[in-house]
C-alpha cells in the first residue's frame, strides 16, 4: 500500500461499478458541479443525446417523474440535479424507483447538498459518492491530470502547448487551496469549480490551433474578467489572482524551460518543481507524485506561519462539530428538571462567581444626555448604559432559568428558549442581540462582565484629564472600535492634558 489517501474520484471508473436499479447520489459540496462531467461521460459511453437531466425546483416534480419513467423504458440516462431543494418531493422519487424495472443500460444520477431532512431510505439504496475539490495541492493536480486524456496534452505535438496545460492545472489548485487561507489567502470561499478549469482548457486549445500566433494577452483577459476572476468581488483579491495570471502565463516562463537540453528549475514555481520538455502525460504525472503530500506556504507565496490560521479555522470547525455531536435532542426538546441542573449548573455557577463583589446587577444607570460633557465622554457614557443594561438582561434571564430548575417558578417560552440554547452549547439568541460576542456561552459571560468592570473603570479615569493616558482604548471602545473615535480619543486627551497621550493598544490576538 503506497499511501492512505484515496485516488481521486473518477466518474468512469465509478461507473463501472454501478448498476441499472441502484442510483448514484453524488453528495456535492459549494462550487462543486459534475454536470459537465457527467456529459461528457455520458458522450463516451451512451452518446450526448441519450443524457437527460433536470433541475430541481418548483414545479420541477411532474417533469422529473415523466423524464424518469421514459429514461426507465428506453435504457437512457437521467441526471436529477439539487435534489436538497425538494426533501419533501423525495418519498415520491421512491415510490417511483422501487416500482421501475428498467432496461439495460439505465443509470440514474442524483445530486444533493448535504441536508438534514434528506430521506434515509434513499440514502441506503443509493451508491453515495462525495463530489468536491479534493484537499491538498497534490491531490487537486491528480484529479485534473485523471481526468485529462494523453491526446488532450500531446495534441498537435506542441510543447508549448502542454506546459500551458500544466501551467493552467497549477494556477487552479493554486486558486482552489487559497481557500483555506481564509482570510490572508482570499477575503472569502470563492467557488472555483472544475467548469472554470474545463473553460480554460478550452481558451489555451482554441489559441493553439492552426498553428497561430499564442497570445497570452487574451489569456489573462478572459481568465480575470470573464471565468476566474468573474466570481471574485474583492479588489484586493483581484490583485492575487491578476498578479497570478501574469506569473503562470508568460512566453518567457516556457521559453526558459526548453531552451536548454535538460529540464530547467523555474522561478514562477516552487524550487523543487521542474517543468518538463515533454508533451507525454506521464512526465507531468510524474512532477505531480512527487510533490509533498501536505501542502506548503510557499506553493501559494504565503508566509511560513500561515499554517497557524489554517489550523485556527479547522480547529473551530472541528470543535463546533463536536458540539453538535454532543446536543442533546431530547435534552432541550422537553423539561428535565434532572438534565437541566446537571448540564446547566457550571453556567450558572459561574456567572454567580463572576458577579460577587460586584455591583453591577443592581446598579441603577439612566440614558445619558446628549450634548453634555465632550463626545468621548458621552460615548462612554453611553457605553456603559448598555454594559449595565446587558448585565443585568442576562442577570435576570439566568435567575429565571434557575428558578424554573428549583422549581419556584414556572416554565416559560422564554425560559425554554433560553435553556435549549445553552444545552447546545450555543450562546442565546437574545444575548447575541444586545451585543454580538463569543459563540461559547461561558465566554460570552467572562467577555461580558470582564468589559462592563472595564468601562467603568475607564469612565472614572476619564473624569480625571492627567489619567488620560492610561486607560485602555480596547475597553473602553466596546460595541464600536474604528480609527474615527481613536482620532477624536487623541485630539480630546491632547487638549485636555496639553501633553502627548501614551495608548495601551492590545491587539485581539
Amino acid at each position: 500500500m503506497r499511501e492512505l489517501s484515496p485516488p481521486p474520484l473518477n466518474l468512469k471508473r465509478l461507473y463501472e461499478e454501478t448498476l441499472e436499479t441502484e442510483p448514484v447520489l453524488l453528495i456535492i459540496s459549494a462550487g462543486a458541479d459534475p454536470s459537465q462531467e457527467l456529459l461528457e461521460l455520458a458522450g463516451q459511453i451512451v452518446g450526448r443525446e441519450n443524457y437527460h437531466e433536470v433541475a430541481m425546483g418548483q414545479g420541477q416534480a411532474d417533469v422529473a417523474l415523466q423524464m424518469l419513467r421514459e429514461c426507465v423504458r428506453s435504457g437512457e440516462w437521467l441526471c436529477l440535479k439539487n435534489l436538497h431543494l425538494v426533501t419533501a418531493w423525495l418519498p415520491l422519487l421512491e415510490k417511483e424507483l422501487n416500482s421501475m424495472k428498467p432496461k439495460a443500460g439505465f443509470r440514474l444520477w442524483l445530486t444533493a447538498e448535504v441536508h438534514a431532512k434528506f430521506t434515509p431510505i434513499l440514502l441506503q439504496s443509493s451508491l453515495k459518492v462525495t463530489y468536491e475539490a479534493p484537499p491538498g495541492l497534490k491531490k487537486n493536480l491528480k484529479r485534473t491530470y485523471e481526468s485529462w486524456s494523453a491526446e488532450q496534452i500531446s495534441k498537435g505535438g506542441h510543447l508549448t502547448r502542454a506546459q500551458s496545460l500544466f501551467c493552467l492545472a497549477w494556477f487552479h489548485a493554486v486558486c482552489q487551496e487559497r481557500r483555506n487561507y481564509i482570510p490572508q489567502g482570499w477575503t472569502k470561499f470563492y467557488e472555483f469549480s472544475l467548469s472554470d478549469l474545463r473553460a480554460g482548457f478550452e481558451i489555451i486549445d482554441r489559441l493553439f490551433e492552426g498553428g497561430k500566433v499564442f497570445q497570452w494577452e487574451f489569456v489573462h483577459g478572459l481568465l480575470e474578467n470573464a471565468i476566474y476572476g468573474g466570481r471574485i468581488d474583492n479588489v484586493c483579491d483581484l490583485q492575487v489572482l491578476r498578479s497570478y495570471l501574469q506569473q503562470f502565463f508568460n512566453a518567457q516562463l516556457l521559453t526558459q524551460s526548453h531552451t536548454h537540453s535538460r529540464v530547467k528549475k523555474t522561478h514562477a514555481f516552487p524550487a523543487q518543481i521542474h517543468l518538463p520538455n515533454s508533451c507525454s502525460i506521464m512526465d507531468y504525472r510524474a512532477v505531480v507524485d512527487a510533490l509533498p503530500e501536505d501542502d506548503r506556504p510557499s506553493f501559494f507565496g504565503l508566509p511560513a506561519n500561515i499554517e497557524r490560521s489554517a489550523q485556527r479555522i479547522i480547529s473551530s470547525q472541528v470543535i463546533s462539530q463536536l458540539r453538535i455531536l454532543s446536543r442533546s435532542v431530547a435534552a432541550g426538546s422537553k423539561f428535565d428538571r434532572e438534565i437541566w441542573s446537571n448540564a446547566l449548573s457550571p453556567v450558572l455557577n459561574l456567572w454567580k462567581r463572576l458577579n460577587q463583589g460586584s455591583s453591577l446587577i443592581h446598579q441603577k444607570v439612566t440614558l445619558p444626555s446628549e450634548g453634555v460633557g465632550s463626545p468621548v465622554l458621552s460615548f462612554v457614557q453611553l457605553e456603559q448604559f448598555n454594559a449595565v443594561r446587558l448585565v443585568q438582561s442576562i442577570h435576570q434571564s439566568l435567575a429565571s432559568l434557575s428558578k424554573v430548575i428549583r422549581g419556584t417558578s414556572l416554565l416559560t417560552a422564554d425560559v425554554h428558549k433560553l435553556a435549549t440554547a445553552l444545552l447546545n452549547q450555543e450562546c442565546p439568541l437574545s444575548w447575541q442581540n444586545k451585543w454580538e460576542g463569543p459563540e461559547d456561552p461561558m465566554q460570552y459571560l467572562r467577555a461580558v462582565v470582564s468589559r462592563a468592570l472595564a468601562i467603568q473603570v475607564n469612565k472614572r479615569l476619564l473624569l480625571i484629564p492627567r489619567s488620560w493616558n492610561v486607560f485602555d482604548l480596547l475597553q473602553v471602545f466596546w460595541s464600536v472600535f474604528s480609527r474615527v473615535y481613536g482620532s477624536v480619543m487623541i485630539l480630546e486627551c491632547g487638549n485636555a492634558t496639553k501633553e502627548p497621550c501614551l495608548f495601551r493598544m492590545h491587539l485581539a490576538l
